[in-house]
C-alpha cells in the first residue's frame, strides 16, 4: 500500500474522513493520535464485559502494540530498528515485527504501528 491507500485506510478506522483531509495522515500528529486514542479505547465502553485491552509503548522511534481479547492475547506489534533484538518471549497468538531504519521518526514509527495494527484489526473481523 501507498501512503494515501494507507492514510485512507486510518481516515476510514476512524469513520472517514474527506480525501483532502487524510492526504497528510502520515506528517500529522493530531491525526496519528487519534488513531492512537481509537485503538486503545477500542470496546473501552464494554471493558468488563469484553475485557479488551490494548497498550502502546514508546521508546524514542520503538513502538510497541499489545492487543488482547477476552482474556487471550491476539498481538504483538513491534517497529523497532534493524539491529535491536526482539523479545519474543511474550505468549500471544500473533507476533508482527516492522523493521525501521535507525533514522526513521517517532512519528513515522508510530504511523507505521497504527497502519499495520489497523490492517489486523481488519482482517479479524471484530466487533
Amino acid at each position: 500500500m501507498n501512503v494515501l491507500e494507507n492514510n485512507k485506510l486510518l481516515a476510514d478506522f476512524l469513520g472517514g474522513y474527506e480525501i483532502d483531509e487524510y492526504e497528510d495522515f502520515n506528517t500529522d500528529w493530531n491525526c496519528i493520535m487519534k488513531v492512537v486514542d481509537k485503538i486503545e479505547n477500542l470496546g473501552s465502553s464494554e471493558v468488563m464485559d469484553r475485557k479488551i485491552y490494548s497498550r502502546f509503548q514508546i521508546y524514542g522511534n520503538h513502538i510497541q502494540l499489545d492487543w488482547r481479547r477476552d482474556n487471550q492475547d491476539l498481538l504483538r506489534l513491534e517497529v523497532w530498528q534493524k539491529q535491536m533484538l526482539t523479545h519474543k518471549g511474550y505468549a500471544c497468538k500473533e507476533y508482527k515485527r516492522i523493521d525501521i531504519e535507525k533514522n526513521t521518526t517517532r512519528m513515522e514509527a508510530l504511523y507505521i504501528a497504527c497502519v499495520e495494527f489497523v490492517k489486523w484489526f481488519n482482517l479479524q473481523n471484530i466487533k
